[in-house]
Parts: C-alpha cells; sequence; structure tokens
C-alpha cells in the first residue's frame, strides 16, 4: 500500500499531461498517429502524410513517434470544411 505522500505525488508526476511553456495551463493532450487517425476516420498512413505534407501541426517526439496536439486537430479540420450556401 502506498503512502498518502507518495501517492499524491506519484498522481501528480504520472500525470498524462504536457506543460505550456510560460503559462499556468497543463492541459494540452496529445494524441498518437493512430488516435488522431480514428477521430479523422481515416488511416494511419493518411495522417502520417498530411504530417510529412506540413498540413497538420504536430510534435516529433523521436525519429519514430508523433504527436498531434488536440487543438491543432481542431484547427485542422475547421479548415478544411467547405461552405454550405
Amino acid at each position: 500500500m502506498l503512502s498518502y505522500e507518495f501517492a499524491a505525488f506519484r498522481s501528480q508526476v504520472n500525470a498524462p499531461v504536457m506543460q505550456e511553456i510560460g503559462t499556468g495551463s497543463a492541459c494540452l493532450r496529445l494524441l498518437t498517429v493512430k488516435e488522431a487517425a480514428v477521430r479523422l476516420r481515416v488511416s494511419p498512413a493518411t495522417v502520417y502524410g498530411l504530417c510529412e505534407r506540413g498540413e497538420l501541426r504536430h510534435v516529433r517526439i523521436s525519429t519514430h513517434a508523433i504527436r498531434i496536439a488536440e487543438p491543432d486537430l481542431s484547427v485542422f479540420v475547421r479548415g478544411r470544411r467547405s461552405d454550405e450556401s
């Protein structure tokens, strides 16, 4: 059983968030390519292509790891909407 002090510390350290530099906000959710593909209802290869062509903003964590911030995915979708008249 974990002590209360260690449990509180562990929950802060293991929280799945990314600190934004210079702000107090701590909840920038990063999606994997697979998660972004599911949300867009396309294949992961399509998401990789969008990232490679610079059409979808992304963060390259390592040579084989790309992440997409939720706000960037939303901006991409809004930018792709067709105007209905």
